[in-house]
């Protein structure tokens, strides 16, 4: 199975997104799980971000052989780490 990759969206001066992260990288340590993480950091990633539909930061894109398998967005966005493991 390929492994699942992690698409990132935050925002240097979004403080949900800076409280977010390290509670994405625990619970992943937590559930012994680990993902390919590509961070795509606004504003830089605005294009990206309006090809891909994202509105929000935080938010988290789940993929799998190329193929977004599920989001999740905001500040609990890491409990779906779990889901898609």
């Amino acid at each position: 199975m390929a492994k699942t990759k992690v698409v990132f969206y935050s925002a240097p001066w979004c403080n949900g997104c800076s409280r977010m992260k390290p509670k994405f990288y625990d619970i992943c340590k937590e559930l012994g799980v680990s993902f390919e993480v590509v961070d795509v950091e606004e504003p830089e990633g605005v294009a990206r971000s309006i090809k891909y539909g994202v509105r929000n930061v935080p938010t988290l894109v789940f993929m799998r052989g190329g193929k977004e398998i599920g989001r999740a967005k905001g500040n609990e966005s890491y409990l779906a780490v779990a889901k898609y493991a």
